[in-house]
């Protein structure tokens, strides 16, 4: 009787230790299912966000408010999301996104995307003679509170269980080649 009894205690505290890894798992997973959705979704909105109206002139541009809704709209189908806040910013060049899940299975999420225009490359516009090339760098942030669904990294986490957030950035650059 005793080697059963053994064999039970074993299994109970084998799966109680392994929850909090599975959690980490799940953690892990779901980091990289929204950084997919954020890859793709930017991606799809620099190719649509390029006015294309002005292709033709020097100064062609990359249209913010497009480069937002378009992220918007491939981030929140990726996901199954709906936008629920669209403010933008008319000092710091920043788009405030707000979502949150039609099925439960995600949290808020809060995205800032920001846009900064500027020269390529200065020292070889003023060394060689090249004309300026602008280029936009765009910079996407993104947190989302996870709560842990164990007791153990809830205890862990704290009373509030709110502290541990999900945070991505991704940064890339736009160049419009006239």
């Amino acid at each position: 009787m005793k080697w059963p009894a053994i064999l039970i205690l074993v299994a109970i505290i084998s799966a109680a230790a392994l929850q909090p890894i599975i959690e980490f798992a799940n953690v892990l997973k779901e980091k990289i299912v929204i950084n997919a959705a954020m890859v793709n979704s930017s991606r799809a909105a620099q190719v649509n966000a390029v006015n294309i109206w002005g292709m033709m002139d020097m100064q062609a541009h990359v249209d913010e408010e497009r480069f937002a809704y378009y992220f918007a709209e491939a981030f929140s189908q990726s996901l199954n999301l709906t936008l629920t806040e669209h403010d933008v910013s008319m000092y710091g060049g920043e788009t405030r996104l707000r979502f949150s899940s039609n099925d439960e299975r995600f949290n808020d999420f809060e995205i800032t995307v920001s846009m900064e225009r500027r020269l390529y490359d200065e020292y070889a516009a003023e060394f060689y003679g090249l004309p300026d090339r602008y280029i936009t760098v765009v910079t996407i942030n993104l947190a989302t509170p996870y709560y842990f669904r164990t007791y153990w990294l809830r205890t862990v986490n704290g009373v509030s269980n709110d502290d541990y957030l999900l945070e991505q950035t991704r940064s890339f650059m736009i160049q419009v080649i006239n």
